[in-house]
């Protein structure tokens, strides 16, 4: 969809909202990011983002588009927010996070994602947290990924980001090109449980990277709507810590 008719449909909407009602147009990717966002806004952090509106009154609207034009719309206002990114200087340009003090509110993130190392089997390659040790061969990454080389060259160690998927490195390290990968935890896991991979390539314990990723607005609508953001993503904080310490619950429970 064009961002000139998405701003048309806004507007068209905003006619028809009831006096003093608050809608936030949500432009959100084309491609999911599992189990955390999809199109259709049936992941995780999509369901938690409508738990918390409907508990602020706040009424939402979703389309989706490319991330670069999800960007280029929350920049012109036509967009009102984008459902999980990380922090960095360049999107806080023009968009407003979820602050406490002069940082990012860990505790009002819409979600935490990580990145493992995922080692073949007979390597012993480790990863202690900080360096990798007994590693000979570059270490994978998918393209795309940008922030990965970068934390890998500050290790000094040797990357290849010619893979273009996280499966395409895996199929790497079964030909013997690599002992180690680095993918999202969650697609990764999903990967390995199933053949050909399956008994072949493990996950290593200790995370590569945990970032937190938060729902990030205009700065257009956060002036008009501060008081109403700032409950959101209080509530936004309050559900996910709430998620976060369920299974610790149920374990307490069990005999």
């Amino acid at each position: 969809m064009r961002s000139i008719d998405v701003c048309a449909l806004i507007i068209w909407l905003s006619l028809f909202s009831p006096a003093g009602a608050v809608t936030m147009h949500i432009c959100t990717g084309e491609s999911p990011i599992l189990p955390f966002t999809t199109p259709d806004a049936h992941g995780i952090a999509d369901q938690l983002i409508q738990q918390a509106a409907k508990e602020v009154g706040l009424t939402i609207e979703y389309h989706r588009a490319p991330l670069v034009r999800c960007q280029a719309e929350m920049r012109a206002n036509v967009s009102d927010a984008y459902p999980a990114a990380p922090y960095t200087q360049a999107t806080a340009s023009f968009c407003v996070f979820p602050m406490k003090g002069t940082d990012p509110d860990v505790e009002r993130a819409i979600l935490t994602r990580r990145t493992l190392v995922f080692r073949r089997l007979g390597s012993r390659t480790e990863w202690s947290g900080t360096r990798f040790t007994d590693l000979s061969t570059p270490v994978l990454t998918p393209s795309g990924m940008n922030s990965l080389p970068v934390l890998l060259g500050g290790l000094g160690v040797r990357v290849d980001s010619s893979g273009k998927s996280v499966e395409a490195n895996f199929a790497k390290m079964l030909a013997g090109r690599a002992d180690v990968a680095i993918a999202p935890e969650h697609s990764g896991l999903a990967i390995i449980s199933q053949p050909p991979y399956a008994g072949k390539i493990e996950a290593l314990p200790i995370p590569f990277t945990s970032q937190p990723y938060y729902l990030i607005v205009s700065k257009r609508f956060y002036q008009a709507n501060s008081e109403l953001m700032d409950k959101l993503w209080n509530v936004i904080g309050r559900l996910r810590n709430a998620a976060d310490r369920e299974p610790q619950r149920k374990l307490a429970r069990k005999p």
